[in-house]
């Protein structure tokens, strides 16, 4: 095999790994949620936490509610740790 296609192998697995990483992090979030009894608090900026980005965050103002944290980890082509941008990146 060549060098180029190991290392090509390689980067493709590892955006690809990054990408499940955040969609298990999210589900586990989400399932953290169901099972909270009432009145209990809890933060999605803990998950911006967990994943690392938190200076992005604070940086381009988003939001710490659960739509804009989703859009941001999700969705967003800006951030380069979001399962889309991972994908992409792999691909």
């Amino acid at each position: 095999m060549l060098s180029r296609v190991a290392e090509s192998l390689y980067w493709m697995t590892r955006y690809l790994e990054r990408a499940e990483n955040t969609a298990r992090l999210i589900n586990s979030t989400t399932q953290v949620l169901l099972d909270l009894p009432r009145g209990a608090h809890f933060g999605w900026d803990v998950l911006i936490h967990v994943v690392g980005v938190d200076d992005q965050v604070r940086e381009r103002g988003i939001a710490l509610d659960e739509a804009s944290i989703m859009e941001f980890l999700i969705g967003d082509e800006k951030n380069p740790s979001s399962i889309l941008s991972s994908i992409h990146f792999a691909r």
